[in-house]
């Protein structure tokens, strides 16, 4: 899962803590998101920054609910087959669905980040390597503690080949247990 608020950590001194500037249109904050992400250097050779680093935001819309981005599939993604590996299907799409939420952030919501509840993908078609793909992500609800995405990765003209509906729990402000 992608960072969302980081809460400090004692142990790691001078790593970067998580917080979204509400005042940033949704695009700046995603590519603020990114731009975090990508220079953190306790992720930069991590399996989800090899994502993180291949994908561009392409469009945003907070009214639709919708963000779409592109994503170079390298060779490092795929099988030994030369497709897209559905390990690396399943984390774009965990990775980028969970950017939707961002859009939402808000003081004393969505402060702690999210978690995956359950996170269903369904492969249609192979994607080779060496392949651009658009990966079109869609809020379909958001409550108090949870949130329900839709995603998909496509070719460029617009083929699908993977689907998946992904359920975040919203990790509450303050703790009541």
């Amino acid at each position: 899962m992608a960072p969302r608020t980081r809460l400090p950590d004692p142990s790691a001194k001078g790593r970067p803590i998580y917080n979204i500037d509400t005042s940033l249109s949704v695009q700046q904050r995603i590519d603020a998101f990114f731009e975090r992400f990508r220079n953190d250097p306790f992720y930069k050779d991590g399996w989800e920054s090899k994502i993180m680093q291949r994908t561009t935001c392409i469009s945003a819309s907070f009214e639709q609910g919708t963000i779409a981005f592109e994503i170079d599939i390298d060779p490092p993604l795929c099988s030994v087959f030369g497709n897209l590996h559905g390990g690396a299907a399943s984390t774009i799409l965990d990775q980028l669905t969970s950017i939707v939420l961002h859009m939402y952030t808000k003081p004393g919501y969505l402060e702690n980040g999210t978690v995956t509840r359950t996170l269903t993908v369904t492969c249609l078609r192979p994607v080779m390597a060496g392949t651009k793909v658009r990966v079109d992500t869609e809020l379909i609800s958001i409550v108090r503690t949870m949130g329900n995405v839709r995603g998909e990765i496509k070719t460029m003209d617009g083929k699908v080949c993977f689907a998946c509906v992904h359920d975040k729990f919203i990790i509450p402000s303050a703790s009541k247990l």
